[in-house]
């Protein structure tokens, strides 16, 4: 707020800040009383005159300290008093000039004044204010108004002395400022609209970089209980998310910072750098303040890590400047990361619910079709199979016609109950049987549509096959499957399901021309360089497994690991 609109305050209540004003104006008119008693410099009729003025602003003070407690609406006001004081402050300071003069307090009374009503901006305005006035009483004093005129030197120190309280008063308005600014932004924290959650978790990352003054912002979380994580980053130049097996990016900090909220700078080659938190300073332990992958995301000198935990995920947000922060960024550091977890929780569980939701319409579609599509064709199945007896003396096409007719009913009843059967929520009950009856199936689709000899091989299953992973397989040896019939040419295609350890293996092996790459091929490996199909990768990454894909000219080798449990 500015002087040019003092108005505006009238608009408000009063408020703490002209409530400490009119009090510390009553406190200072009381004790300016005393220097006065005990000056024996000034003279009986000088003094008698500044012992009534004080008297006076005494009386005034507690007429002001009335109003404002007393919650009387004034607009005009503060105003009028910060120029009433400033008048009489100045009156007194041309009337006083024995050494405890008391009038260099009131001088900084009325910039601690406009630094609580206008801010900085206010006690900027009102120092030059200040200066102006001490300057010309100290003028007029030199040049013989009064005898025992005020000494230029001690006028001089008193300038710069209210320089630079004020300077003060303008720094720890501006720090005031930015403060109400940040708190402000925290609590306008945005409710990204319906997007995937990938795409908000961008829009949070973006949002607290901004508030951070950062350059780049990587958001890591995991959700528990699942054998995966995920990953936000957003830059000028860039953002995105991706899904990693938790294997590939742990830890995320070095191990004795996990606990804690930090800044790391000026970290050297061997991996050493400044470490700034909650327990002090003190250089970091042996090895990387945080891990490889996502320093890659974190360009700049300085980096700032703090954890986060909610009822259903934790994680940690990480931060990088271009240039050294210090301590006084960590509590902010820590409130943006606390708000983009609640926000990730938040948004886990609204797609959560979303997926209940289509889960609980699919459950009803699945109802609808077998009770009214499925039911109907049942019954014109037993109407054409009763069409086919009562024609027992037509001729032979016509009857035969009716057989076909029927059959085919029943061939698309049955992928109508299939459909209806993949509707219904994972089993794990069921798992095994189902998984091995349908990829036995889609062997035998391919195959006949293919021309190629796909052999199935399926190891008993676990029992407690998690959902995700269940509904995956099918889905995923189907994509490895094809993209061998598509691109190898191969004349023989072998799949294995089989458990290995705590965790399920899938292997699609072919005899073909294989990838377009030679040799053996790990999961990080074909990520950092983009081998292999991009959609099956990001499929086992999701689900906390790995890939690995083996590759020369006799043909390719395809291996999915997933976990179990």
């Amino acid at each position: 707020m500015s002087l040019s609109t003092p108005l505006v305050v009238g608009r408000l209540a009063y408020g703490r800040s002209e409530e400490t004003i009119a009090s510390t104006r009553v406190a200072l008119a009381a004790l300016s009383l005393f220097p006065i008693w005990f000056d024996p410099q000034e003279s009986a009729s000088r003094s008698g005159l500044i012992y009534t003025l004080y008297w006076g602003y005494g009386i005034y003070s507690v007429l002001v300290a009335g109003i404002v407690w007393s919650r009387v609406r004034v607009p005009w006001l503060p105003l009028a008093t910060h120029t009433a004081d400033l008048a009489i402050f100045s009156a007194f300071f041309y009337l006083t000039t024995s050494t405890p003069n008391p009038t260099f307090m009131y001088f900084v009374f009325i910039l601690f004044s406009a630094a609580l009503r206008w801010g900085w901006v206010g006690t900027l305005r009102t120092i030059p204010l200040v200066v102006v006035l001490l300057a010309l009483m100290g003028s007029s004093l030199s040049h013989g108004a009064m005898p025992s005129g005020l000494d230029f030197h001690r006028l001089i120190i008193r300038i710069g002395y209210l320089v630079m309280v004020g300077a003060l008063l303008v720094y720890l308005g501006r720090h005031e400022a930015d403060r109400r600014q940040e708190i402000q932004q925290l609590a306008r924290w945005p409710d990204p609209p319906n997007l995937p959650e990938g795409e908000a978790v961008c829009t949070l990352v973006a949002y607290g970089a901004h508030l951070l003054e950062a350059d780049a912002a990587v958001v890591v979380w995991s959700v528990m209980d699942e054998p995966r994580v995920s990953a936000a980053h957003w830059s000028a130049s860039a953002s995105g998310h991706t899904v990693h097996a938790a294997r590939e990016i742990e830890p995320l900090v070095n191990e004795s910072l996990e606990p804690l909220a930090f800044i790391s700078t000026g970290e050297s080659a061997s991996g050493r750098s400044l470490i700034v938190s909650s327990q002090g300073v003190s250089r970091s332990p042996d090895g990387a303040s945080i891990h490889p992958t996502l320093v890659a995301l974190l360009p700049g000198v300085c980096r700032g890590s703090a954890p986060f935990s909610t009822e259903r995920l934790t994680g940690r947000v990480f931060v990088s400047w271009r240039e050294s922060r210090s301590g006084d960024a960590l509590p902010l550091l820590e409130a943006v990361g606390r708000q983009i977890g609640e926000s990730v929780d938040h948004l886990h569980a609204r797609e959560r619910q979303r997926r209940l939701a289509i889960g609980e319409e699919r459950m009803r579609l699945a109802r609808d079709l077998h009770d009214g599509v499925v039911q109907s064709l049942t019954g014109i199945r037993f109407e054409l199979q009763r069409l086919w007896r009562a024609l027992a003396g037509a001729p032979a096409p016509a009857r035969d016609r009716l057989l076909d007719m029927e059959r085919a009913l029943a061939v698309e009843q049955r992928e109508i109950r299939r459909f209806i059967e993949g509707l219904n929520p994972f089993t794990r009950a069921a798992a095994s049987g189902l998984i091995a009856q349908h990829l036995e199936e889609l062997g035998e689709r391919l195959s006949g549509q293919w021309h190629v000899p796909i052999d199935v091989k399926i190891d008993q299953l676990p029992s407690d096959l998690p959902p995700a992973v269940g509904h995956a397989i099918v889905p995923m040896v189907q994509e490895a499957v094809t993209n061998a019939l598509k691109h190898g040419h191969p004349s023989r295609v072998r799949v294995a399901v089989k458990t290995a350890g705590h965790g399920l293996e899938l292997i699609v092996s072919d005899d073909g021309r294989g990838f377009d790459f030679v040799g053996d091929y790990d999961h990080e490996t074909l990520a950092a360089q983009g081998l292999g199909p991009a959609s099956l990768r990001d499929r086992v990454a999701s689900l906390g497994g790995r890939l690995a894909i083996r590759s020369g000219a006799s043909g390719a080798r395809v291996e999915m690991e997933l976990p179990c449990q």
